[in-house]
């Protein structure tokens, strides 16, 4: 595997299963295949050297990188990490002016840990990604239905240590950035649904403002006792996002179960469900 995707096409994978296994050679992707209820798979590939990726939800999430090698029928058994700490990285991706809007997928690997993480990147260019601490080579990749993933961006090294945001731009020019945000301004305020939702560990809150102005971001919970506060202040007009890792204002992890979500921006108020599982 010579980038962070080889010209794999995501869209031929089957998307109900739930995990994803594929063996990739170079340069481009030699098989992908859906684990069946009890996480079996088969795999038809040429005798070779190839680098098996195995990723939980679709494709989304924390799995695990290695090199095999294949030689008619075998066994290879793959076994997805649970690490004891996991980083929540969040941001914006930013893609060069003359790309096309496609799918954009988000995938950072750790090849001295076998680790890969992965992730959509979301509307407006929003992404969450979780991934144990470590060092990562980090690589986005432009997707369609008509041609899978196309074009590989390289997004360079990165340490993840703790949670944060990270800003990923990926435009030669720097004029470009401005004028597509200037040109991109959202016409209302609005606050997005999270995503994922439902979801495990930490999930993404999406809003936008029609312009410039004083924001409250808070969460509730069905009681209507305020569990989290996100956001807070003045922001400017644009797309916004904002992670939340399921604790509340002490940092104690909160129990599964329903939360409100209310943006308050100036005099209008929204609000949204988002259910947390264990």
């Amino acid at each position: 595997q010579r980038d962070g995707f080889d010209g794999a096409s995501y869209y031929d994978l089957p998307y109900l299963a739930e995990r994803q296994v594929e063996v990739q050679g170079t340069p481009k992707l030699a098989a992908a295949a859906a684990t069946d209820a009890r996480g079996a798979f088969s795999l038809p590939a040429l005798p070779g050297r190839y680098t098996a990726i195995a990723l939980p939800n679709c494709g989304r999430g924390i799995g695990t990188v290695s090199h095999v090698d294949l030689h008619g029928v075998q066994s290879l058994d793959l076994t997805l990490p649970t690490p004891a700490r996991v980083c929540r990285i969040y941001g914006t991706v930013t893609p060069p002016a003359e790309v096309p809007r496609d799918m954009m997928i988000l995938r950072a690997v750790d090849a001295s840990a076998g680790l890969v993480s992965q992730t959509i990147v979301y509307e407006w260019g929003h992404y969450l990604l979780e991934a144990p601490p470590g060092e990562y080579k980090v690589y986005v990749g432009m997707a369609n239905a008509a041609q899978g993933v196309h074009r590989v961006y390289d997004a360079g090294r990165r340490r993840f240590d703790h949670d944060g945001p990270w800003d990923i731009d990926l435009t030669a020019a720097p004029t470009a950035v401005a004028e597509a945000a200037g040109a991109s301004l959202p016409t209302q305020t609005r606050l997005l649904p999270n995503c994922p939702n439902p979801f495990n560990g930490a999930t993404l809150v999406r809003y936008e403002l029609a312009m410039p102005g004083s924001v409250r971001l808070e969460v509730y919970n069905v009681l209507g006792q305020r569990v989290r506060e996100l956001a807070a202040g003045w922001e400017q007009a644009g797309p916004h996002a904002v992670a939340w890792d399921g604790r509340d204002q002490g940092g104690r992890a909160v129990g599964t179960g329903v939360y409100l979500c209310r943006l308050q921006a100036g005099r209008r108020i929204q609000v949204r469900r988002m259910m947390l599982l264990e």
